[in-house]
C-alpha cells in the first residue's frame, strides 16, 4: 500500500523519479506531521457537512490522536493501520504504522483512545510499513533496509499498567527468510487466518541473495513465534542449488490449464506483487471452492492464483482494464462473487478525471470480467479499500475515508465520507493512507499520513441488503435487517412508471425486541401485486425508535405487458 515511487526504477531513472516527487508532492518520507492536535472526550457529530474542521457526510468523528500523541516527532508520518480485539478481555486495539515503528492504541472507548506503547522498527525508518494479525500476533513488514518481518505477541498489551504507558516493546520473533530464500525488505503482508499462512509481497534482499522475485513469499505462521518459509508464488522457479529465483517477467509463467487473460495484452513487469488478499475460497465457482486463493495486485494486472499447494502454486487467471495506471490493491466482496480494484496512478496521470474503482465479476475465477466502473465525487488519488458486509471503506488520500454501499455490487453508491485532509482534494500522496472497518461494532479506523489516527463512526443504514424482483404481474421485495437496529417501522415506497414522486405503498411495524438470527440479521420479504406494465421503483425507509431515518437505494422492477393491472 505504497505510492507509485516504491517500485524502484533503474539507477539511471532516479533523477527523473526525484523530479516527479518534487512536482507531485511526494517524498521518501511522504509528509511529516502538520501540527494536527488530538481531539478526544466526546463525539463530534457531522452537522451541515462538517465535524469540527473536517468535511463529512453521514460520518461522525469519535476521536483523533495526533502523531505526537502516538509517539511520533515532527519527522514522523503514519502509514498502515489494522485492528485486534483481545479475545480474553474484549479490548479493541488499533495497530498504527509509523515511519519509525508501530503504535498500539486502546480504542475500546473510541472517544478516549489510549496510546499503550510502541514497537520500534527492526532497523531504520521507512515511509512504508504494513501490519496484519493472526492468532493474537501482529506480523509487520517494512521497506526499511534489513527489516524482514517482525512478529509481536499482542497479548502482551493486556499487561501494561497505566503507569507504564507508553511502553516500548521488543519483538517476539523475527523472520528474514529460509535457507534458500532471503527477505530483507518487503512492501506488504497478507494473512489467511483460516490456514495460518502469511504472504509477504514486494520482498527483496541485497546482493545476490535469492528472493521470491517480488511476488508471493509464503510463510507458515501457524506457530506464530516460529515462522517458517513455505514457498514462492507463481512465476518463481528453483535453480539447481535449490534457490528461488524469478522465472521471467510475467506471472503467466505458471498459468493453469483453464487460465484466461482479460484484456488485450499483458505488461512485461506483472510478476511483482504490490498487495494481496488471500482467502479460503467460498464463492460460487465449484472448481475452486475450498481452495486457498490469492488475489494479487501486480502493478499492471490483477493476478488470481491458487496457492493451496505451496510446492506448486498456479495462476488461475489474470485481468486488466482500459487505461491502467498502477494496479494497487483489490478486495473481494464477502460472498467472493465480486472484486473491487483500485488504481493508484490513473488519476495522477490524467487517465481519468475522478477517483476510479473497477468492479470485476469473479463468479468464474478462471474468467474474471469487468462488470462496472465507479467514479467518485472528487479527483483524489485512491489508495486502499476494504469490504465489510455491504460496504466498501476506501482511503482516498486527500479526500479521506469514502464509504460505498456495495449491496448491489455492479452499482456501488457513495453513502458517507469523512475527509481527514480538509485542505484540498489535490492529486497528492497526502491524507488517508488506510482504513480498518472490521471491528464487531460500527467504528472505523483511518490512518492519515501527516495528521494522525482517526476513529470515525459512519451513519450506515441498518438495512444490509434490499432486492426487488418481478413476480408475475407484481414484485417480491426482500431485505436483510440488523437485529441490533432499534426499528420503529419500515416504510416501503413505490414510484410507478413515469411518476415523479414517491408513494407510500406499505408500512411494516418494527419488532423492538426481535433478537434476530445467529448472525444478528433478520430476513424479511413482502409481495406487491397488480403492477401495470413498465418500470417500477421501490425503496425502503428505516425509521428508528429515536426517529432517525435512513433510506435504502431504489431497486427497479420491470413489468411486462400482460393482463390488465390495477396500479
Amino acid at each position: 500500500m505504497r505510492s507509485w515511487l516504491t517500485k524502484r526504477p533503474p539507477f539511471s531513472c532516479w533523477p527523473v523519479a526525484l523530479l516527479g516527487l518534487l512536482v507531485f508532492g511526494a517524498s521518501p518520507a511522504l509528509h511529516a506531521a502538520q501540527g494536527q492536535s488530538s481531539i478526544t472526550g466526546a463525539k463530534v457529530a457531522c452537522t451541515e457537512g462538517t465535524a469540527g474542521p473536517y468535511p463529512c457526510k453521514d460520518a461522525d468523528l469519535l476521536s483523533v490522536l495526533s502523531i505526537e500523541a502516538l509517539g511520533g516527532t515532527a519527522d514522523t508520518d503514519l502509514n498502515d493501520v489494522w485492528g485486534w480485539t483481545d479475545p480474553q478481555t474484549g479490548t479493541e486495539y488499533a495497530l498504527v504504522g509509523r515511519t519509525d515503528g508501530t503504535a498500539f492504541v486502546d480504542v475500546s472507548s473510541p472517544t478516549e483512545p489510549v496510546y499503550v506503547g510502541t514497537l520500534p522498527s527492526h532497523t531504520t525508518a521507512s515511509a512504508w510499513r504494513d501490519v496484519k494479525v493472526y492468532a493474537d500476533h501482529a506480523f509487520i513488514v517494512s521497506e526499511a533496509p534489513g527489516h524482514g518481518m517482525q512478529v509481536f505477541d499482542l497479548t502482551r498489551l493486556r499487561d501494561v499498567g497505566a503507569d507504564e504507558r507508553p511502553k516500548t516493546f521488543d519483538e517476539t520473533a523475527h523472520y528474514d527468510g529460509g535457507e534458500s530464500v532471503r527477505l530483507e525488505t518487503a512492501h506488504n503482508v497478507a494473512v489467511n487466518t483460516d490456514t495460518g499462512f502469511a504472504y509477504i509481497v514486494g520482498g527483496d534482499a541485497s546482493g545476490a541473495a535469492p528472493t521470491c522475485g517480488g511476488g508471493l513469499h509464503m510463510v507458515n505462521v501457524q506457530s506464530p513465534a516460529t515462522p517458517t518459509f513455505a514457498g514462492c508464488g507463481p512465476g518463481v522457479a528453483t535453480d539447481a542449488n535449490g534457490s528461488a529465483r524469478f522465472s521471467g517477467p510475467s506471472s503467466a509463467a505458471r498459468l493453469g490449464p483453464n487460465a484466461r487473460q482479460s484484456g488485450s495484452s499483458r505488461a512485461k513487469d506483472a510478476g511483482y506483487t504490490h498487495d494481496a488478499q488471500c482467502v479460503t475460497y467460498r464463492g460460487p465457482d465449484p472448481e475452486h471452492r475450498g481452495d486457498e486463493i490469492c488475489i494479487n495486485a501486480n502493478e499492471t494486472v490483477v493476478n488470481i492464483a491458487d496457492v493451496t499447494d505451496k510446492d506448486a502454486p498456479v495462476t488461475i487467471a489474470e485481468a486488466t482494464y482500459p487505461d491502467v495506471g498502477y494496479v494497487h490493491q483489490a478486495w473481494l466482496t464477502d460472498d467472493h462473487r465480486y472484486l473491487y480494484v483500485d488504481d493508484e496512478l490513473d488519476e495522477r496521470d490524467g487517465l481519468v478525471d475522478r477517483t476510479r474503482t473497477l468492479v470485476f465479476d469473479v463468479t468464474d475465477l478462471d474468467a474474471p470480467t469487468r462488470a462496472a466502473t465507479f467514479f467518485g465525487a472528487t479527483g483524489a488519488i485512491d489508495h486502499n479499500q476494504y469490504i465489510a458486509g455491504s460496504y466498501a471503506y476506501q482511503a482516498n488520500y486527500t479526500s479521506g475515508l469514502r464509504v460505498l454501499d456495495v449491496a448491489a455490487p455492479e452499482a456501488p453508491e457513495e453513502v458517507a465520507y469523512f475527509d481527514t485532509y480538509p485542505a484540498d482534494d489535490a492529486l497528492q500522496f497526502r491524507g488517508a493512507w488506510s482504513t480498518y472497518p472490521f471491528f464487531d461494532r460500527n467504528i472505523v479506523l483511518v490512518s492519515s499520513i501527516g495528521q494522525g489516527l482517526f476513529v470515525v463512526q459512519p451513519r450506515l443504514s441498518p438495512i444490509f441488503s434490499f432486492t426487488a424482483r418481478r413476480q408475475e404481474q407484481g414484485a417480491r421485495l426482500r431485505w436483510a435487517l440488523s437485529s441490533a437496529a432499534q426499528t420503529a417501522r419500515i416504510d416501503i415506497e413505490h414510484k410507478p412508471p413515469e411518476a415523479t414522486t414517491w408513494q407510500l405503498a406499505k408500512t411494516i411495524a418494527g419488532n423492538r425486541s426481535d433478537p434476530g438470527g445467529p448472525a444478528g440479521i433478520t430476513d424479511n420479504s413482502v409481495s406487491v401485486t397488480d403492477l401495470r406494465p413498465g418500470t417500477h421503483q421501490f425503496r425502503l425507509r428505516h425509521v428508528s425508535t429515536q426517529g432517525a431515518v435512513r433510506t435504502r437505494r431504489a431497486s427497479p422492477v420491470h413489468i411486462l405487458p400482460s393482463a390488465p393491472a390495477t396500479i
